[in-house]
């Protein structure tokens, strides 16, 4: 395929079979897929996909190997720097020659496409002479429904709010175990440290979170920010269920509720304490969630 380089979902080069088997094609960002996109997504028919055009190195909400599984929808990726210098037409004509069974677009109707962004939605469909269904701004209690407001109410610790744009709790996905300070199961309480580099996350603080383990959830505590001990920035987990595995390699943590901000403790026996509180709080509420 010498068109664009279009990627499957697993990032290997998409085929031309798979391509003609396309009826329906949603095109954008899709970074968070929140409640906003899926207006879109429930536009397409049975063979239907999205297309995700996207930038390195930016920290999504949604991961985009998790995209598929969440939309629910074959999904195909380009990147913006193979597309962004393409005149509106160009960029038409070789969607329609990759997918060349295709006869509908699904587009929003903030779209915008072509060198500096200069096409429209409208001329999507002038381009391709092909039906758009463009959908109109949605907006959820007056608020209108993007990414930036989500992570604006992420780093807010909003969480039901979040939720209700996302349509689900805010979720980090296949979370790496790495090596902690060790302290914890010496002196305090025993957490799972994760990296967390590649993530967006949310405000710093502590929060009761379920932690997937393969196909087994936990009620956990979950701390994020500076430690106390060496004030260097972590995630970390403490499980508040009973454990049966110690295999951390692949976590999701899901979060359900903020409980404080991070305090700074000189004394060990000082942060110890409030551990515990929280252990005990978070033990307390766990049932409602």
């Amino acid at each position: 395929m010498n068109i664009f380089s279009l990627l499957k979902n697993d990032f290997c080069l998409a085929d031309e079979k798979e391509l003609k088997e396309i009826k329906s094609l949603a095109i954008g960002c899709f970074d968070a897929l929140h409640l906003a996109h899926f207006e879109l997504i429930n536009k397409l028919c049975s063979k239907g996909a999205l297309l995700i055009i996207y930038k390195d190195n930016i920290k999504q909400l949604v991961p985009n190997f998790m995209k598929e599984k969440i939309a629910k929808k074959k999904v195909f990726f380009i990147k913006l720097n193979e597309v962004c210098n393409l005149d509106g037409k160009d960029f038409v004509q070789k969607l329609l020659a990759s997918f060349s069974n295709l006869e509908y677009f699904v587009a929003g109707y903030d779209f915008c496409f072509g060198i500096n962004a200069s096409s429209n939605v409208y001329k999507l469909e002038e381009y391709s002479k092909l039906k758009c269904h463009i959908v109109n701004e949605f907006k959820i209690d007056n608020l209108s429904v993007h990414t930036t407001l989500i992570k604006e109410l992420l780093q807010k610790a909003q969480l039901n709010l979040s939720k209700k744009l996302l349509g689900r709790n805010y979720t980090l996905y296949a979370l790496k175990q790495i090596k902690g300070q060790g302290l914890g199961s010496k002196f305090l309480l025993a957490t799972i440290n994760f990296d967390y580099d590649e993530y967006f996350l949310p405000k710093d603080g502590v929060y009761l979170a379920n932690l997937y383990i393969t196909n087994t959830v936990y009620k956990s505590a979950v701390f994020l920010g500076k430690r106390s001990t060496d004030l260097k920035s972590a995630l970390e987990c403490h499980i508040l269920d009973e454990i049966k595995t110690n295999d951390f390699s692949n976590c999701n943590i899901e979060f359900l509720y903020y409980l404080r901000e991070n305090k700074s403790f000189n004394q060990l026996e000082k942060l110890k304490e409030q551990i515990l509180l929280d252990v005990k709080t978070l033990n307390e509420i766990k049932e409602k969630f």
